[in-house]
């Protein structure tokens, strides 16, 4: 457990490392990340049925009374960037997997996507932020 958190940490330190370098436009973003089994570095158990359950329950509560983003991350998601509140720094167009990219892309500043994104690490609720 100890060495996945040590490399995902490591991946975020090298995407935020790239987004300090030149060139291209800067994006900033958090997340929670909602995962099961069988998604790539999970150790969670749920199913990916259950994550999705959850993952939607998560967007009728920020829909319903604006809650928190940063403080549903911390409840909820099972990334290495929970603890900070999703977030997931500023990263330039191509740093994030593909379907990741286009939700940011799509959203307005402090807009939270309305459905659950899926790439291979699971179920993602996204909120851009100001780069």
């Amino acid at each position: 457990m100890q060495r996945i958190y040590t490399a995902l940490c490591a991946v975020i330190l090298l995407l935020a490392l790239g987004a300090c370098s030149g060139g291209g436009e800067q994006f900033a973003a958090a997340h929670i990340l909602i995962s099961y089994q069988g998604a790539m570095r999970s150790t969670q158990t749920r199913s990916k049925e259950d994550a999705l359950a959850l993952a939607e329950q998560i967007v009728t509560e920020v829909a319903a009374d604006g809650s928190n983003f940063g403080d549903l991350a911390r409840k909820y998601s099972d990334g290495p960037s929970g603890p900070r509140g999703g977030n997931l720094g500023r990263f330039r167009q191509g740093m994030m997997v593909a379907e990741f990219q286009a939700a940011v892309e799509s959203l307005e500043i402090d807009e939270v996507t309305r459905t659950p994104v899926e790439t291979a690490f699971g179920y993602h609720l996204i909120q851009r932020l100001e780069p």
